[in-house]
C-alpha cells in the first residue's frame, strides 16, 4: 500500500474535499465552495491538485477515497481545464515518474478520463502530459502474469475507442480540423505504446489491432495527404522504437500502400509523400537489417516482397530528382544494400541504379561526402556480418562495389584507391570527412 505524506497541505485539501462532499449534493455548489475554501486557506491550484493526485489512483492509503478524488478533479476540470487540469496533468506525470508503482493500479474510469483529454484537449502540454503519463504508468507496470487484461491492453483499446470516435467525426465532417487532431493525437499515443516492451499474447495482439484500425486507416486515406504525413512519421518512430513491430512493418498490407505512394516501373511516385516514403521504406530496410543477423531473411515471404518491390521503387526514383531526393535515394540504396547479400547483389547487377549510387560528377561536396560514406557504411556492414553468406562471398560482394566505385567515376578497375585517397586531401570539409 502506497502511503502519502501526511503535510498541513494534504489534510487541509483532504478536510476541504471530505466538508464538501458530505454537506453539498449540487456540483455547481460544491465547485464554489472547494474554490471558497481554498482561498481562505491560502491554497493555489496547483497545491491542491499536488495533495489530490496521489488519491486517484487505486492502492493509496489517504483520507480521500479514490472515487472522491476522481469526482473532485471532474468537478474542477470541467468548469475551468487550463486552471486546474493543466497543472494536474504536470503533477500526475511527474508522481507517476518518480513512484515505485508495484502496489499502484489505474482506474478504467481515471484511464478514460485521461485518454478523453489525450485526444481532444486543445492544450498540446496537457495532451503531452497524459499521455506520457499512460506510457510511464504500463512501461513501470510489474503484475502481468494475472488473466486480467494488462494496463497496456486496456490503454490500447481505449485510445483505438477514440480514435474511431474522432475518425467518425472527421468522416461526417463535424469539426474536421479537431477531429483530424484528435486521429493523429491518438496514433501518436499507439505508436508510443507499442515500443513498450511485453511477452503476453494479449498484450502483442492488442498492439498488431491498435495499429490496424488506427494508423493504417490514416494512412489509406488518399483524400488527405497531410493526414498521411502525419502517418508516415509515426511510422518512422516505429523503426526506431524499444520494440520496432517488425511483422506489422513487413506485413502486405502496411508495405503495400508505401510501395504505390513511392512509385514503381509503371508509375510515378506521390508528388507529396514520394520522398517521405522513400525514406520509410529505408528505415524499414534498416529494422531488417538490424534484426536479421543471425536467421537467413532472404528465405521469407515478406522478404521477398521488400526486396522485388523496393528494388522497383529504386529504378523509379534514379532521375530527374532535387537534391534533397537524390539523398533520400543514397540512403534508400544503401539500406537496401545492407539487407541482405542477396539485396546488394541486385544493386550491383542493376545498371541503372548503380551510377545513380556510385557517380561522384556532382557539384556539391555534401552530397559527395554522402555517396562516399554510404559506400563505407555498406562495405562496414558486410565484412562485420557473414550470417546469410559465406565470408568468401561477402568479400567478393564487398570488392565488387568497392572497384565499381572507380569504374563508374572513369577511374578503371584500380582507381578507387586513388580516388577516396584524392578526396581524402580535398580542400573542403565535408568532402574529406566523407573520404575518411
Amino acid at each position: 500500500m502506497y502511503q502519502t505524506t501526511n503535510t498541513p497541505e494534504n489534510s487541509v485539501v483532504s478536510a476541504i474535499i471530505n466538508e464538501v462532499l458530505e454537506r453539498e449534493r449540487d456540483n455547481e455548489k460544491r465547485r464554489m465552495m472547494i474554490e471558497e475554501k481554498m482561498q481562505a486557506e491560502n491554497v493555489s491550484p496547483e497545491q491542491f491538485m499536488n495533495a489530490l493526485i496521489p488519491s486517484l489512483f487505486l492502492g493509496v492509503s489517504c483520507r480521500v477515497t479514490n472515487e472522491q478524488a476522481l469526482e473532485v478533479l471532474v468537478l474542477l476540470a470541467t468548469s475551468d481545464p487550463s486552471r486546474y487540469l493543466k497543472p494536474a496533468s504536470r503533477i500526475m506525470k511527474n508522481f507517476i515518474l518518480a513512484s515505485d508503482l508495484a502496489t499502484l493500479t489505474l482506474s478504467d474510469d481515471l484511464l478514460t478520463l485521461m485518454v478523453t483529454q489525450i485526444s481532444t484537449n486543445p492544450d498540446v502540454e496537457l495532451s503531452d502530459n497524459l499521455m506520457e503519463s499512460v506510457v510511464a504508468f504500463c512501461d513501470k507496470e510489474r503484475d502481468t502474469s494475472s488473466r486480467l487484461p494488462t494496463l497496456l491492453t486496456r490503454s490500447l483499446t481505449a485510445i483505438s475507442q477514440a480514435f474511431q470516435k474522432a475518425w467518425d467525426e472527421k468522416l461526417q465532417h463535424e469539426n474536421s480540423q479537431q477531429s483530424s487532431t484528435s486521429c493523429v493525437r491518438c496514433c501518436a499515443a499507439i505508436v508510443m505504446l507499442c515500443g513498450l516492451m511485453t511477452r503476453r499474447e494479449d498484450d502483442l495482439l492488442s498492439k498488431k489491432r491498435a495499429l490496424d484500425d488506427c494508423l493504417l486507416v490514416i494512412l489509406l486515406d488518399n483524400n488527405d495527404p497531410l493526414l498521411q504525413m502525419s502517418a508516415l512519421d509515426l511510422i518512422d518512430q516505429l523503426t526506431v522504437a524499444r520494440v520496432t513491430q517488425r511483422e506489422w512493418l513487413l506485413s502486405k498490407k502496411t508495405l503495400e500502400p508505401l510501395f504505390q505512394m513511392a512509385g514503381n516501373e509503371e508509375d510515378e511516385s506521390h508528388p507529396i509523400l514520394g520522398g517521405s516514403t522513400i525514406r520509410i521504406l529505408s528505415s524499414i530496410c534498416k529494422v531488417v537489417a538490424k534484426h536479421d543477423e543471425d536467421a537467413n531473411f532472404d528465405q521469407s515471404e515478406s522478404s521477398s516482397l521488400l526486396l522485388t518491390r523496393f528494388h522497383h521503387v529504386l529504378r523509379n526514383f534514379t532521375s530527374g530528382k532535387s537534391e534533397l531526393d537524390r539523398l533520400a535515394q543514397l540512403d534508400a540504396i544503401s539500406s537496401f544494400g545492407v539487407v541482405s547479400s542477396q539485396a546488394l547483389e541486385v544493386i550491383l547487377d542493376d545498371e541503372l541504379i548503380v551510377p545513380c549510387w556510385l557517380s561522384l560528377s556532382v557539384a556539391q561536396p555534401k552530397l559527395i561526402s554522402a555517396i562516399l560514406y554510404s559506400v563505407a557504411m555498406v562495405l562496414n556492414y558486410h565484412y562485420s556480418n557473414s550470417s546469410d553468406a559465406p565470408v568468401g562471398v561477402k568479400s567478393d560482394l564487398c570488392m565488387r562495389l568497392f572497384v565499381m566505385l572507380g569504374q563508374i567515376n572513369n577511374k578503371g578497375d584500380n582507381g578507387s584507391m586513388p580516388l577516396v585517397l584524392s578526396h581524402a586531401k580535398s580542400p573542403v570539409t565535408e568532402t574529406r570527412l566523407g573520404a575518411y
